[in-house]
């Protein structure tokens, strides 16, 4: 089993990473998770990359006998990225910009020209640091199609529409397999062309939604987000060695819950109700999962995780700090622990977490 904790040497001046270094060493802590967020430090500018700067905390963490578990950064894309492409924000249900610049996870998986610079910072990262005696593992992304930081279950931009009719192609024959399946005869609703589909939004109040065109899109957006965690982990494998690979599921509150609902559900039971774990992990050398939960939540999802390979391998990749939180996953069985984080942030949305 190891032991990391979440730091950002980003956030603080050089002069305290060898404090921080040799304090983790002390507290037995085996590995520092850097990079997550790191994105408009690793590449300021399109195409510019500078790693200069996390190999001089790499190395200090080393010296100290810390090693590093290595994320890449596509859960917040840079300003300039946004400002080029804005199509990448995700589209709530209502047709309006879920996420702005500003915020995390910004962007939409589905969403093609966010592939390509993906595969651009991934495969710069994984060249750079693949071989890396220090590096231990890789944690793709942050809390990949996290409800609470989207703001809302899904996505319903452009490219959702067009990667669903792809996905709809490949499940369904014709569209009139189509038709007969979800019953589109009742309230008009067939198609005669793949052009006529049309994403379930939000209608008036009150009004319903066929529920298998809902179910196909929820297993779409599952499925792309599958898709989009295989792209990571592909790029990794071109060039990583002894490292390996996994990320930090996000568990969504039971139910297609928006961000204004929350406050009403908050002792609700969280549990991975968005995509599916089970194939984001077909990807992963072992699933993990962001462990900010106590009590029956956190053992239903501890339990969920190991039940999905055959060796009952996972790990907490982020979490609560304390006892409870840890013992909990530990007793399940997790083969690391990483809590968040190593200091409390001085700025930001965060200021005051620990």
């Amino acid at each position: 089993m190891f032991l990391g904790i979440a730091y950002y040497p980003e956030h603080w001046p050089k002069e305290r990473w060898p404090i921080d270094a040799r304090l983790m060493h002390e507290a037995h802590i085996e590995a520092a998770r850097v990079g997550e967020f790191a994105w408009s430090r690793f590449e300021p500018r399109e195409g510019q990359y500078d790693f200069a700067w996390l190999d001089d905390a790499i190395a200090v963490l080393a010296d100290a006998g810390v090693k590093t578990i290595m994320c890449t950064p596509t859960a917040t894309p840079p300003a300039w990225l946004i400002h080029k492409h804005p199509e990448i924000l995700p589209v709530d249900a209502n047709g309006l910009t879920a996420r702005r610049f500003g915020a995390r996870r910004t962007y939409c998986a589905s969403v093609p020209v966010y592939h390509e610079y993906t595969r651009k910072i991934v495969t710069a990262m994984a060249e750079h640091y693949g071989k890396n005696p220090n590096v231990i593992g890789w944690q793709i992304d942050n809390e990949l199609a996290n409800v609470y930081a989207l703001g809302q279950a899904r996505c319903y931009c452009d490219s959702c529409r067009q990667g669903f009719i792809a996905w709809l192609k490949g499940r369904y024959a014709s569209l009139d397999a189509l038709n007969e399946a979800w019953g589109t005869v009742f309230w008009s609703q067939e198609y005669t062309d793949w052009d006529q589909m049309v994403l379930p939004q939000r209608g008036t109040a009150g009004e319903g939604l066929n529920p298998s065109h809902v179910l196909d899109y929820y297993r779409y957006f599952s499925d792309s987000w599958a898709d989009y965690t295989r792209l990571q982990a592909d790029l990794l494998r071109t060039s990583v060695v002894d490292q390996w690979i996994s990320t930090n599921f996000a568990a969504g509150l039971a139910g297609d819950l928006g961000r204004a609902d929350f406050a009403l559900y908050r002792g609700s039971v969280w549990f991975p109700c968005v995509v599916d774990w089970r194939k984001l992990s077909e990807s992963l050398d072992f699933p993990a999962w962001s462990s900010h939960v106590s009590g029956v939540a956190a053992s239903m999802c501890a339990d969920y995780l190991r039940g999905i390979r055959e060796d009952g391998r996972f790990a907490v990749l982020e979490g609560g700090g304390t006892r409870m939180r840890s013992y909990q996953p530990i007793a399940h069985g997790a083969i690391g622990l990483s809590p968040f984080r190593w200091r409390t942030p001085l700025f930001g949305a965060e200021s005051g977490v620990d």
